[in-house]
């Protein structure tokens, strides 16, 4: 496309972290009135990229210009007043409050607020940007499809012509997705720009018209989207050829897996918690159980029951029919293993090493240590082999977990959790904001643990991830296990069942 058209241009935008180089001489071009994709693996670049975009950053070096004019804001208060909005993977609504307050939140002092004069404008602007929203409605009463349009409605609201999306279709079931790009297709058609970050080639081919590929920093390529393939695209973000890993022996009869123990979670009409009904989730060895669902229905109830950080008389975690010991303790001895949905929070601890991180929750015993004596050789020896084994690029074993990628962070949290003895594997959402390289490593790490007799239970938002890998499927919708049959593994029945629309098996 021509320069002198684009609505957003980033030239030689560099940036460090120390001797960390996360942008170099990095450039960009958005024109008004298009979609344009911002392709990476993990640690490419994209997120230091996005928080220069909305003010969070500031480069050391480069320019940008933002329909036509000089742009580098200072926060993302100047960024939204210079024409830039950004709906980040996490919502940042108030959940108590109503989306038309949401909506009009710090604008004006809460005693001239009167929703009768106030929302007559936004009223207005929701129907020339074509948007439908309940304004009266408390935003945590919304599913979260309604609320990520809220989120885009906000950030229109508050004058952007520069949409920023980060991940949007992470946590949205099929039709919702579909809902978002009709109405990203009509704001293009209005003349918005959209910069549209995503991991899924699939939606790139789909909706954008652009994209962008950075790799180690650098702008690999600018392309048509039309005129090239997934194929190229990811040869180009990877720069290398990813295949596709499918569990090969699903809908195999459950007879088949004979070693290992077989573990299972009843529930039966419990009072004042998340996971409702009457029903019995068996995990059985050397299978894959997927549970889809769309967040907020018990998914991260189900892991917490599993992992012995909740409980209740009327939820029951069994392991070869007999229940569980209470408590966190008793379900790691009892060989319960769990790949965290947020690695930052939950999975690692940033600030300790990588060998520390590893050993985190079998300090205690060997190889990381003997009779309370920490085993340094050893110790060191045992991290490098994990390390090795689940491609993990070298790195001095005191480095901290910190300054890994996110895609190297999540494989830290695979291998410590599958290195250590386990028959059950609890995976919630194990590739959220991986590119699709590191991806293949956590397929195939899942595959291979479940080859090896280990019972894999996989809580997913990702549809294709499910139907790659699962030996059955369940969908989780409000707290409430349903079987889905195998004639009805396909994006249109499973994503009908998200919403509780169809019966049960």
């Amino acid at each position: 496309m021509s320069e002198f058209m684009a609505f957003l241009t980033l030239d030689n935008i560099s940036k460090a972290f120390g001797r960390i180089r996360a942008l170099d001489q990095a450039n960009l071009r958005v024109e008004r009135g298009e979609i344009h994709a911002l392709l990476g693996e993990n640690g490419a670049g994209k997120t230091t990229l996005m928080n220069i975009l909305f003010g969070l950053l500031v480069p050391d070096q480069g320019t940008m210009t933002l329909a036509g004019q000089p742009y580098r804001p200072a926060s993302p208060l100047d960024a939204r007043r210079l024409g830039a909005g950004m709906v980040h993977q996490h919502f940042m609504l108030v959940p108590t409050l109503t989306v038309g307050e949401n909506i009009l939140l710090g604008e004006q002092p809460f005693s001239n607020f009167h929703p009768s004069h106030s929302m007559a404008p936004v009223r207005e602007q929701m129907q020339q940007f074509g948007f439908d929203l309940p304004l009266d409605r408390k935003v945590e009463d919304l599913s979260v499809g309604e609320m990520q349009r809220v989120e885009i409605f906000k950030a229109l609201w508050k004058g952007a012509r520069l949409l920023i999306l980060d991940e949007p279709t992470a946590v949205l079931t099929p039709q919702e997705t579909e809902n978002l790009s009709e109405l990203l297709r009509n704001l293009r058609g209005q003349g918005h720009s959209i910069l549209f970050i995503s991991h899924k080639l699939e939606e790139i081919e789909k909706l954008c018209d652009r994209v962008t590929i950075l790799r180690q920093g650098k702008t690999i390529a600018s392309l048509d989207v039309p005129e090239t393939t997934r194929e190229e695209l990811s040869l180009l973000m990877m720069g290398r050829e990813v295949r596709q890993i499918r569990n090969q022996s699903a809908a195999r009869s459950s007879s088949s897996s004979t070693h290992g123990a077989a573990f299972s979670i009843e529930c039966r009409n419990p009072h004042g918690e998340r996971l409702q009904g009457n029903w019995r989730l068996d995990l059985a060895p050397g299978r894959i159980t997927a549970i889809a669902g769309v967040e907020g229905n018990g998914q991260t109830e189900l892991a917490e029951f599993l992992l012995g950080l909740r409980s209740n008389p009327d939820i029951l975690v069994l392991k070869d029919g007999k229940q569980l010991p209470s408590g966190v303790a008793g379900h790691l001895r009892e060989g319960i293993s769990f790949i965290s949905e947020d690695r930052q929070s939950s999975g690692l601890v940033l600030d300790f090493s990588i060998q520390e991180n590893l050993a985190l929750k079998d300090v205690s015993s060997a190889p990381w240590s003997r009779g309370g004596w920490l085993l340094k050789k050893s110790s060191y020896r045992h991290a490098q082999k994990v390390m090795q084994n689940f491609g993990i690029p070298p790195s001095r074993m005191d480095h901290p977990a910190g300054v890994l990628s996110g895609g190297n962070q999540q494989r830290v949290v695979v291998a410590r959790e599958i290195s250590r003895p386990h028959q059950l594997l609890v995976a919630a959402n194990p590739t959220r904001g991986l590119d699709v390289g590191a991806c293949e490593s956590v397929y195939r790490s899942l595959l291979e643990d479940c080859a090896r007799g280990v019972a894999v239970l996989l809580i997913s938002t990702e549809m294709d991830e499910i139907l790659s890998l699962a030996d059955v499927i369940h969908v989780l919708f409000k707290g409430m296990i349903r079987t889905i049959p195998p004639a009805a593994w396909n994006h249109q029945s499973l994503g009908l069942a998200l919403m509780g629309i169809g019966d049960s098996a």
